[in-house]
Formats: C-alpha cells, sequence, structure tokens
C-alpha cells in the first residue's frame, strides 16, 4: 500500500436527508485527481489505510462511512438505507466537495454493487472504475452465502449447522416480520432463505437477541471468509502462471507470462469447476489438520508424562481458541475499518466488539452496523429485485431502468442516463427491479479493470466472470491463490496496480 498520512487532508460531514450525515475524509494530492473509495459490507466503514490504495502524489482521495456505519450517524439505522439512496449520497458528496466528477472509483465487494450501480445513474460523472472481488448483490448470489441450501453451507456443513443453531433457539419467537421477509418472498419457491431472514429481523431487533444473532452472524461470515484466504490455489503451476487476464483488445486470456489460456477452461475453472475444487481443497485441509492433531496430542503426552518423571505435574491449561490468539486487533466502535478475518491484514476492527459481547452481552447502546446492515441488504437483495436476465425477457428488463422521474421508468438506457446526469431523481420503484448485467450499456464506455480473487468464497469468481460475459471490453485479472480479503498480497498489488494505470488518462491539474 501507499502511505498515508495519519492527519487527512480534511474530513467532514454532510447530511443526506432522513436524518442521515455521513461522515468524510480526503487524503492525498490536494488539487489531485478525486478518487472515491466504496467500502464493503455493506456497513463495513472505512479506514485510513483504504487511501493507500491511491497514488497520493496523483490522486485526491474520499473516504467516506455510507449510511449507519462507522462515523456516519445515526448507527445502524435501517430507515431511508437502501441502494438507491447510497447512490444519491455519492452524487451528494461529489457536488458537495465540487467536483466535476470522479476521475476513479473503486469498489470492493458490496462496494462494486453500488459503484456500478452509481455508474449506471451517472455515468458522466465517473472517469474510471476499479472493481475489486465482483459481487452483484444476485439473490443467487445472497444464497450461496445465507442460503439453507447454497454453496457455502455445502462446503462447510460444520460452521453452517453453528450458524443456524442461534435460530433454532429461538424458535419459539415469532417469525420474522413481513418487512423483513418482503425481499425475499417471491424468491422462496427456487430458494430457501428462511435462515437469512430471522437473523435480519433478529438483529433489528434489541437485547440479548441482537448480541447472540451478531455474534453468530459474524462466526459465520468470517468462517466463509477466513477459508479462502487459507486455502491454496486451486490450480496448479508457478506462482506468475496462477494470475489469468483478460485482455480486451486481444479478446483473450493469458497468464502472468502472457502465454495463452483456453477460454473454454478458463471458464469451466471460474464457474462450474469452481465449487468441486474447493470442496476438494477444504476436505484435503481438513484431513491435514486431522492428522496434525494426531501428532500434537501424541506429542503432548509423551511431553507431559516427561515433565511428571521430573517435577510436580501442574494442572494444564487450555490453549487459547484461534479467534482468542488472533485478537490483538484494534478497538473500536463498530464497524469503522473493513471486514476482519485471521489473514485479512488490517481488516481487524470490528472482532473483539463482538467477542466482548459474546462474552458478557451487549453493552447499552451497542449496535452490531455491519451485520445489520448486511442483513437488511441482503433480505431485500440490495433493494434491487435480483432479477437475472435470465428471469424476464429483453422487452421487460429495458423497462426496470435505474431511471429518473424526468424520463420515466420506459425510457430506453441512454435517456435515463442524461436525465440522470442533469440532476433528476432517481426512480426508487425502477431500482428495486434493476439488474445490473443487463445495465451494463449504460456503463459500458467507461474504462474499467475488476480483480478477482480465484479463492474467494464470499464472492464466487463466477460472477466476475458473467460480468466479464456481459461486458468484454472491461479488463479482468484472477488471482489464484486469492481470497476475499483487500489485503490478500497478489489481490492488493492487482488493485494497486489498476489504479496505477488509470494516473495517465486523468487529467490532474497542478498544485
Amino acid at each position: 500500500l501507499y502511505a498515508t498520512c495519519s492527519t487527512p487532508l480534511r474530513t467532514g460531514r454532510v447530511a443526506v436527508g432522513g436524518g442521515h450525515s455521513l461522515y468524510y475524509e480526503l487524503h492525498g494530492k490536494a488539487c489531485g485527481v478525486p478518487a472515491l473509495f466504496l467500502h464493503g459490507g455493506p456497513g463495513a466503514g472505512c479506514a485510513q489505510r483504504h487511501a493507500g490504495f491511491f497514488d497520493p502524489a496523483y490522486y485526491q482521495t474520499v473516504l467516506f462511512d455510507q449510511r449507519g456505519c462507522g462515523r456516519s450517524t445515526p448507527k445502524g439505522c435501517l430507515d431511508e438505507n437502501d441502494t438507491v439512496r447510497l447512490v444519491e449520497d455519492c452524487e451528494t458528496l461529489r457536488t458537495h466537495l465540487g467536483f466535476d466528477r470522479w476521475g476513479i472509483v473503486l469498489g470492493g465487494s458490496w462496494g462494486v454493487t453500488l459503484a456500478l450501480a452509481y455508474a449506471a445513474a451517472f455515468p458522466r460523472h465517473v472517469g474510471a472504475l476499479v472493481l475489486r472481488a465482483v459481487c452483484l448483490m444476485r439473490l443467487r448470489e445472497i444464497d450461496w452465502v445465507f442460503g439453507d441450501n447454497g454453496g457455502a453451507r455445502r462446503m462447510m456443513p460444520a460452521g453452517w449447522a453453528a450458524f443456524r443453531a442461534v435460530q433454532e433457539k429461538y424458535t419459539s419467537l415469532p417469525t420474522p416480520t413481513s418487512k423483513s421477509k418482503a425481499g425475499i418472498e417471491e424468491s422462496k419457491h427456487s430458494l430457501s432463505l428462511e435462515v437469512l431472514s430471522w437473523y435480519a429481523s433478529a438483529l433489528a431487533s434489541d437485547g440479548e437477541l441482537r448480541s447472540e444473532a451478531a455474534t453468530g452472524w459474524h462466526r459465520w461470515e468470517m468462517s466463509v471468509f477466513g477459508q479462502a484466504s487459507q486455502l491454496p490455489p486451486l490450480v496448479d503451476g508457478p506462482a506468475d502462471t496462477r494470475v489469468w487476464k483478460w485482455e480486451p483488445e486481444e479478446a483473450r486470456w493469458v497468464n502472468g507470462k502472457g502465454a495463452e489460456l483456453d477460454t473454454a477452461e478458463v471458464r469451466h475453472a471460474l464457474c462450474e469447476g469452481f465449487e468441486p475444487r474447493v470442496t476438494a481443497a477444504l476436505a484435503s485441509r481438513l484431513l491435514h489438520h486431522k492428522v496434525a492433531a494426531v501428532g500434537m496430542v501424541a506429542a503432548s503426552k509423551f511431553a507431559a508424562n516427561m515433565r511428571t518423571s521430573t517435577v510436580e505435574r501442574r494442572p494444564e491449561t487450555q490453549p487459547n481458541s484461534k479467534a482468542q490468539q488472533d485478537s490483538g486487533m484494534q478497538k473500536g466502535t463498530l464497524p469503522n475499518g473493513a471486514t476482519g478475518g485471521n489473514k485479512a491484514r488490517g481488516e481487524r476492527n470490528t472482532l473483539d466488539n463482538l467477542r466482548s459481547a459474546a462474552k458478557v452481552g451487549a453493552p447499552s447502546g451497542w449496535v452490531p452496523a455491519q451485520a445489520v446492515l448486511t442483513a437488511h441488504y441482503s433480505v431485500h437483495a440490495a433493494f434491487m429485485g435480483g432479477v437475472s436476465a435470465g428471469d424476464a425477457s429483453r422487452e421487460q428488463m429495458h423497462g426496470m431502468r435505474i431511471t429518473t422521474s424526468s424520463a420515466g421508468a420506459g425510457a430506453g438506457a441512454g435517456a435515463a442516463a442524461a436525465a440522470a446526469d442533469d440532476g433528476g431523481a432517481i426512480d426508487t420503484a425502477a431500482v428495486r427491479q434493476f439488474s445490473l448485467l443487463e445495465a451494463v450499456p449504460l456503463f459500458r464506455h467507461i474504462p474499467c479493470v475488476a480483480v478477482q480473487g480465484g479463492n474467494d468464497l464470499v464472492c464466487p469468481p463466477v460472477t466476475a466472470y458473467e460480468l466479464h460475459s456481459a461486458w468484454p471490453e472491461m479488463q479482468l485479472c484472477v488471482v489464484h491463490g486469492a481470497g476475499h480479503s483487500m489485503y490478500d498480497s497478489g489481490l492488493q498489488a492487482a488493485v494497486i496496480q489498476a489504479t496505477d494505470s488509470f494516473r495517465d488518462v486523468n487529467h490532474m491539474p497542478e498544485a
């Protein structure tokens, strides 16, 4: 990462309606090209080191905490908190800071969804896009992580059982409210998201229920998140051959050495072949750990026998859990910083509070904002309906654009984009039935680099591949061996390389 100054160029707040006040800070060069960082979650919040993905000699980087999280207030508030309003917040912040446009927008995970939604609504205000861990918040992506029959549950049944056990403990409680179920009601014929629906309701409650639900939620997220960075690369070969790139100009896939790759093999590895490879790697890792554990027990017994033969035996203390060993993380009000994880260096601002809550109960006023907001957006499919191209005809989808009141819901993509750029209000009803894959024509012209971890279990690479298929002009870099964390070394380097690559295409006035 680039070095960042501990004192920002500027900090401030901007009121955005509904009682929400957004915290923001600026880093880098005072007259540099405006760069917007969109954090994940939803609800993860920003940290100073996120500015390190941008060259401070070229960019003026803007970090802000989205509604309800980080230093924005009120913490954990769900009122008037949806994708449409977050898109409007990005535009409000741009005009508040006096920028003609964002020279570059970097979004990670959920931030990818928000970045693309913003680019669809205000394409002339985005100079370039960098996407890390591609997420489009479609129902099947939500089902992958939180579905009763999702891919994560299939690959990690023990972790899922613990996640579901929290819900089962409270089976006597009333079922989730109709409001929390609204976003998934129509999907129940094909997806089973009852556990997600229960968690969304529980996390929106108060007291012990919220605390226990937040702990269960976080443990499940971290079990999925953490495994990704600990797995070996899912493809063989030297390190430089495990970076795959799509070159739009040449319309071909190449590895890090420039050797051309077979498109069918790339597709298989990133799509239908992904889950079987991960399942096999997890099984191998579990077997390895079991063998290691047997050896450690034998060694421990041998050492204990040696000690008792010469000294008085002392009561043995159990070693700390893996979570306790890794708890040397910054304490702070949830959820400043990105999602935590044992292997995610720097993503370390949420774990201590959750562990404390698990031990002694949530302190008065404590709000697990990231869990609350992630559940809120997930149960409502990010308020975009989760409609995919296969669920509706092309004619129907043309009426499901992010559009403006002046353009009308049935207007073409170009008219909607022009009206949005002219300052029209976004039509909430339209965005709730909005598909980002179908919206590609709105932002196809914007230069974009997407960076994807080949081991990402939170946002599997199939989503990145499908975005690439719909948007072949986009550069796509797949780093095998990297997981979901933006700090996985290969992923971090690729993101910085991408932001660096846009320095020459953005005009930067001299200070």
